[in-house]
């Protein structure tokens, strides 16, 4: 286990389940519970599972950093690959919308063409709705 922890940074139960599912089934079986087999291996179960949290500031730099990168900010996208920067940001403003604004990032109207009259629709509606800024 501390071998896989020096090389990928990482032995949460969900990860080793599905990158390594014979140790996991294996620290499991041999200690009963997954806590144990932490414990066994020399790490704080209850240190290993602090995350890091996700304040206003920091939520706000890291959308700037990720727009100056050109990195797509759709929800979906956000939702699928940084989760934890997602929820917590919809946690904070109360709205993925409302985390982009707060960064200081207008919406654009994508490139390809929506093959439905209703997303053409509210694709106008949220570059009308915007503000736009001046340099």
């Amino acid at each position: 286990m501390r071998k896989v922890y020096e090389n990928d940074g990482n032995v949460f139960a969900k990860y080793l389940q599905h990158n390594y599912p014979q140790l996991y089934s294996q620290g499991v079986w041999i200690f009963g519970k997954w806590d144990k087999a932490l414990q066994a291996a020399g790490f704080d179960p209850d240190k290993m599972r602090l995350q890091g949290s996700w304040d206003r500031q920091k939520i706000i730099k890291k959308l700037q950093n990720m727009r100056d990168q050109n990195l797509p900010l759709y929800a979906h996208h956000m939702l699928k690959n940084h989760m934890a920067l997602f929820s917590s940001s919809r946690r904070e403003f109360g709205s993925w919308n409302n985390a982009l604004r707060a960064a200081g990032i207008t919406k654009q109207v994508p490139k390809e063409a929506y093959k439905s009259r209703l997303g053409t629709l509210r694709s106008l509606r949220d570059v009308v709705e915007t503000p736009t800024q001046r340099l």
